[in-house]
């Protein structure tokens, strides 16, 4: 579009007001004025239409790299990019579309231009600061198996990396065949998001990084990798992903920094959008855990919902807890034929870190010991207080096991139940009994507090009995509804009982004897259901 015409006024009024003061402004030329006014208006909103977005940022495809500052072109040198065409071309393919509101950029896959060769890294990574350096939105990828020569980096907020899906068949033993699959070339860690720490920004600390991931991506580590995803200290993070063939300790590690001195505040991994991550780890000696959730001494993976691990492992374990709690979690892990891996393993890392505890495990099915180590296991803080909620037994899922000092809570789909953690199941019949029971609780499995008369109550519908504590510190057995008796079958052993002194002559029914302390005489008797009496000892 050519360049707007300024306005340039055609007739001068002020003249014209002096010379006649009660003539009428002349209608002709004051709607000649207001067209030229609007032509240069119209054409000036126009030409910033060609640049502008409603948003206020700068429309896709209007700066190039000639015209960027010396600054910004040395911030992309040192992301690998010289500002060759090949280059530019990649990043253009990648983060182009018409966008409005949080900068997204669908519908355009990336592809690595022919004769490309080994920049993929490079490549990706400078897509992903181009999106950030715009506000951050989703980078695509094709559906291709595309051959890596170095880590993807994702430290922006809000940039996802997104491929063409391919994460189904990993429960019969498949890998996928199709959509994105990254197989990398090097020994190293694949993918990572992350929030970039103060040494590698000349010592500023950084506020944590926020949103952005990668999502419907096959991770194949060729047997080369160590590591396929890592995540470290972001929050509302999306991640969904299948990683096959690490020889690593673990396919995917969620970890922290320090806060205060790597980030700026707490650097906890939290509030993850998304988190779907399927594994298979079936090599012979593969000891690769499938997912870890570990801390540092003062951050740790907590708060996150809707986390599903699934997949297929042998010697390592499913999922691995080392410093992490309050997340919601569901594990479908089947372990692989002569296996000793664990499905999933819960634990301390130091005195400095704590365990893995509190946390809700919504579904739990595969393979492998469930364990929480204990005090004697590793000395120092443990699992526990860790909940199953629905624990699949149909599915020979095998019940939980703790070392010392530490226990699970679970349901199975038995409807068998545990109750346990650091404290057994306390009842009260309302709020401050419960915390007042949990307070004095010791080593009971079930602890029950009331304030009312009745503790526990048993009834058939017609009668009713009460079993309490009495405000004088008695256990007593209440009547409380019907005609019924209180029965003791086959033996009933203590040291002595006590019997009112002093009681009128009872009338027991038929088939039973009542013994008592006569209120007339003092006298110790026995009244039969017939009526007869008899004194035992006579009260001298």
């Amino acid at each position: 579009m050519a360049d707007p015409v300024a306005y340039d006024p055609i007739y001068g009024y002020t003249g014209l007001q002096i010379r006649t003061p009660t003539r009428p402004m002349p209608g002709d030329q004051l709607d000649a004025e207001f067209a030229a006014i609007k032509t240069a208006s119209d054409q000036a909103v126009a030409a910033i239409k060609d640049v502008r977005r409603s948003d206020g940022a700068l429309k896709n495809g209007v700066v190039y790299y000639d015209s960027l500052s010396a600054d910004m072109k040395a911030r992309l040198s040192a992301l690998g990019f010289d500002g060759t065409d090949e280059q530019i071309s990649a990043i253009a393919d990648a983060v182009r579309g018409d966008v409005s509101g949080n900068i997204l950029y669908p519908g355009v896959d990336y592809s690595l231009p022919a004769g490309f060769g080994p920049g993929t890294a490079a490549a990706i990574n400078g897509a992903m600061a181009a999106c950030a350096q715009a506000g951050g939105g989703i980078v695509h990828v094709p559906a291709t198996d595309m051959p890596l020569d170095g880590p993807i980096d994702n430290k922006y907020a809000r940039v996802l990396l997104r491929g063409a899906g391919g994460k189904a068949g990993f429960h019969d033993g498949g890998t996928p065949t199709y959509g994105t699959r990254i197989i990398p070339t090097f020994a190293g860690t694949v993918l990572k998001h992350r929030t970039p720490f103060a040494s590698e920004l000349g010592g500023v600390v950084p506020a944590r990084n926020d949103g952005g991931g990668f999502k419907d991506i096959t991770v194949l580590g060729n047997n080369i990798a160590t590591r396929l995803l890592e995540v470290t200290s972001v929050w509302f993070g999306t991640y969904d992903v299948f990683l096959s063939e690490c020889v690593g300790a673990e396919a995917a590690l969620f970890t922290c920094g320090i806060s205060g001195t790597d980030i700026a505040e707490a650097a906890d991994i939290q509030n993850m959008l998304e988190c779907s991550i399927a594994f298979r780890q079936i090599a012979e000696g593969a000891n690769c855990d499938g997912v870890v959730f570990s801390g540092s001494a003062v951050a740790n993976v907590s708060k996150n919902f809707n986390v599903y691990i699934g997949g297929q492992h042998k010697n390592g374990h499913a999922f691995r807890g080392r410093h992490c709690d309050n997340n919601d979690i569901a594990v479908n892990a089947y372990r692989a034929s002569g296996g000793t891996g664990r499905l999933i393993h819960a634990h301390g890392v130091s005195a400095a870190l704590g365990g893995c505890y509190d946390n809700l495990f919504t579904y739990v099915s595969g393979g492998g010991p469930i364990y929480a180590e204990g005090t004697g296991d590793v000395g120092v803080s443990q699992g526990n207080r860790n909940s199953i909620l629905f624990l699949d037994s149909a599915n020979s899922t095998p019940v939980p096991t703790a070392g010392t000092g530490a226990k699970w809570r679970y349901e199975a789909s038995n409807h068998a139940r545990q109750g346990g953690g650091e404290i057994g199941l306390v009842v009260g019949n309302n709020v401050n009994q419960v915390g007042a029971g949990m307070a004095e609780i010791g080593s009971e499995s079930v602890y029950i507090r009331n304030g009312s008369s009745n503790h526990v109550a048993f009834s058939d519908g017609t009668n009713k009995w009460g079993v309490s504590v009495d405000g004088s510190g008695n256990f007593r057995v209440v009547r409380a509804l019907g005609t019924g008796y209180f029965d003791v079958f086959d033996k009933m052993r203590q040291n002595y009982s006590l019997i009112v002194d002093g009681v009128s002559a009872p009338n027991p029914p038929a088939g039973y004897a009542a013994i008592y302390v006569d209120t007339t005489d003092g006298d110790l008797k026995i009244k039969f259901a017939d009526g007869t009496i008899k004194t035992i000892v006579t009260d001298t």
